[in-house]
Formats: C-alpha cells, sequence, structure tokens
C-alpha cells in the first residue's frame, strides 16, 4: 500500500500549542531570575546563559511547529522591505537607549567583557525565541484561523501578548514600553520586514541594556513612558509605510 501522508496540524492547533510553549517559556525565565537574580553589574552571566538556552530551544521548537503548517518562505517573510527594517531596528533601539538615559554606562574593560558577551547572547537567543514565536508562528495562525479579521487579531495579539510573557519578570513600568515595542515589530513585520531583519531589531533593542551594563528592567515611571512613546512614534512611522504582502502561505510539504 501506498503510504498515506500525514495531514498538517490546524492554525488552531498551532496557535495553542505555541501559546502553551510561551507560558512555559515565561516561566522558565521567571524561575532564573528568582533563583539567581541579575545585579546592576551584571554579574551572574550564569542566569542569561541559561534563559539563552532555553530561549534557543524554543525558538527552534516554535520553528519546527510553524514549518509542520507553513513554507519556509512564509514563515520567513521574505520581502525585504528595508524601510521598515531600519524603522524598527533604528527606532526601537533608540527607545531602548531612553531606559538608560540617566544612567552613565559603565567602563569597557576587561573586567565587563565577558558579563557584556552573556548579555548580548541572551538578548540575540531571546530575540530569536521571541519574534519566530510572535511574529512567526503565532502570525500565520492567527491570520489564518481568524480569517476576515485575522491581520487586526495578528497586530493586537503580538502586542498584548508580547507584554503579558514580559510581566512574568520586569516591572509594571516597563510593560506599556513593551506592547508598543511588540506592536511595532508586529506591524514591520505587515509591512514587509523579514523575520531576520526583526530578530535584529529586538536583539539591538535588548542588547542596549547589556552594552549600558545596566538592566532595565527595575525602571521607574518616567523612563518607562518615554521609552512607550518612542516606540509608538516607531508604529506610527511603520503605519504610513506602504503594505508589503508576503509569499502565499502553502501548507509545507
Amino acid at each position: 500500500m501506498p503510504r498515506q501522508e500525514r495531514l498538517p496540524p490546524s492554525a488552531r492547533r498551532v496557535f495553542l500549542l505555541c501559546s502553551l510553549v510561551l507560558i512555559a517559556d515565561g516561566g522558565y525565565r521567571l524561575f532564573f531570575v528568582q533563583l539567581l537574580p541579575s545585579t546592576a553589574a551584571f554579574n551572574l552571566p550564569p542566569q542569561d546563559l541559561a534563559v539563552c538556552a532555553g530561549s534557543l530551544a524554543c525558538a527552534l521548537f516554535f520553528y519546527w511547529l510553524a514549518r509542520l503548517r507553513y513554507s519556509g518562505a512564509a514563515l520567513r517573510n521574505l520581502p525585504g522591505a528595508w524601510g521598515a527594517a531600519s524603522a524598527a531596528v533604528l527606532g526601537l533601539a533608540a527607545a531602548a537607549v531612553c531606559l538608560q538615559w540617566r544612567r552613565p554606562p559603565a567602563d569597557f574593560d576587561a573586567q565587563s567583557a565577558l558579563p557584556r558577551l552573556a548579555g548580548l547572547g541572551v538578548a540575540l537567543g531571546v530575540a530569536a525565541c521571541e519574534e519566530i514565536s510572535f511574529r512567526g508562528t503565532l502570525f500565520l495562525s492567527v491570520r489564518e484561523w481568524a480569517g476576515k479579521h485575522g491581520t487586526v487579531y495578528a497586530l493586537v495579539l503580538g502586542s498584548l501578548g508580547f507584554a503579558l510573557l514580559h510581566a512574568t519578570y520586569q516591572s509594571p513600568w516597563n510593560l506599556p514600553f513593551a506592547a508598543a515595542a511588540g506592536l511595532a515589530l508586529s506591524l514591520a513585520r505587515l509591512r514587509g520586514a523579514s523575520l531576520a531583519a526583526l530578530v535584529a531589531a529586538h536583539a539591538m533593542m535588548d542588547g542596549v541594556d547589556a552594552l549600558w551594563f545596566s538592566p532595565s528592567l527595575t525602571l521607574g515611571y518616567w523612563p518607562g513612558v518615554r521609552a512607550a512613546v518612542l516606540a509608538l512614534a516607531v508604529v506610527l512611522i511603520l503605519y504610513v509605510l506602504p503594505r508589503v504582502d508576503g509569499p502565499p502561505h502553502p501548507q509545507a510539504s
């Protein structure tokens, strides 16, 4: 008998599995933040490396999960709109700098090199995890599952879900910025920025903490508000850019 091809999972199932893993990922990060709390000197690279390892594992799962239903081109979104990518990279990095503006950066010396590298590593790992999940797997499944209003739901989920994930281990004052940054990244995806460009933008945004050598997770109200306003300005810039439709979303062969 000829072998029957297995049907790909439904968009609803892809969405639910991705959501469950994101919840587990948030709990994993919270565990390591409580077990190995960071200090202003970033003197605990083990926490960064543990979070990075977990994030990379999740990123691989999200990519595999999306490929069960969608083509690689649909997942990566290959139009390559440089205007949207540039706005996301530069605008969100500037917003992250706002969180640190009143704190003097630490000296660049040999003693701080390893912790800074660990911080940059975790920034890249977390960025890959969150972008492949929110702007990749979830984005495609929600747009397909929700039908006519799928794009709106994907944008809302990319903003609120992104903020809820960070609520597990960040200060409440940072959550408006997280929501605005999530909306900017989702809109950049809709305007044609590739997934690789969004990972770069996200890594630059998170990498500011490591380069500054001063974590922004516990900053107060006004730095968070300024960063959120700047991220919303990025949203406005992206909103006026023309929409670039990505490749069709065929099922993976």
